[in-house]
């Protein structure tokens, strides 16, 4: 929910794509929207003091996407290439912490899965930092 107390509800429809409700100030149903066309694994979203979202997605090419939505718009931006054939990626998780974007996850090679990473990368007004 916004500070104009408009709600959006975002979701994986059973096409693996994600999709939103947009809700007015009444919690009515305004209208339904399709985020991307990709297939996604997991995603996740926030949203910040100046009303914008941030969402994260990792699709079924390992690729995970930035998107920012603001003044109704929304821009898209991919911040790496994972190697899915080789690993198995968890816990995609986005927070925001005053001005910096925070990405998580966490990953252990398909051969031995007893064995998990944690990922953390950071995006500080466009500039993205890989952190272990």
């Amino acid at each position: 929910m916004n500070s104009k107390n408009e709600a959006f509800r975002f979701y994986l429809g059973e096409d693996n794509k994600i999709k939103y409700e947009f809700y007015d100030i009444n919690q009515s149903l305004v209208d339904e929207f399709l985020v991307s066309e990709d297939k996604i694994i997991s995603f996740s979203i926030d949203i910040d003091i100046n009303d914008r979202i941030h969402l994260i997605y990792l699709n079924n090419e390992g690729k995970i996407f930035y998107y920012l939505y603001s003044s109704n718009k929304w821009a898209k931006k991919i911040l790496t290439q994972l190697d899915i054939k080789s690993n198995y990626y968890n816990h995609l998780n986005l927070k925001l912490n005053k001005d910096k974007v925070h990405i998580f996850f966490s990953f252990s090679n398909l051969i031995n899965r007893k064995v998990w990473t944690i990922q953390h990368l950071i995006g500080t007004k466009g500039n993205w930092e890989k952190m272990n």
